[in-house]
């Protein structure tokens, strides 16, 4: 049961890296904003992720803090 569970969540983890790999907005992250990405992806399917317009454009901008408090100005961060 474990072993069927870790591969669900793998494949699930993978396909999310996949979908985001697209997004050149995604590419150009540190390594940290790409992981808690990838963890809003896997919770909220990409086109959930894709919903967070603002937190998205402050990323492109490189405005970390902005995009923090785009990402939990929302119901997804409560």
């Amino acid at each position: 049961m474990e072993e069927e569970a870790d591969f669900l969540f793998d494949n699930d983890f993978d396909s999310c890296q996949r979908e985001l790999a697209q997004c050149s907005w995604y590419v150009d992250q540190p390594i940290g904003v790409q992981a808690a990405l990838i963890n809003m992806c896997f919770n909220l399917g990409l086109p959930g992720l894709l919903g967070f317009k603002k937190m998205i454009l402050a990323l492109i901008a490189k405005d970390y803090t902005r995009a923090a408090i785009e990402a939990l100005d929302s119901k997804w961060a409560v």
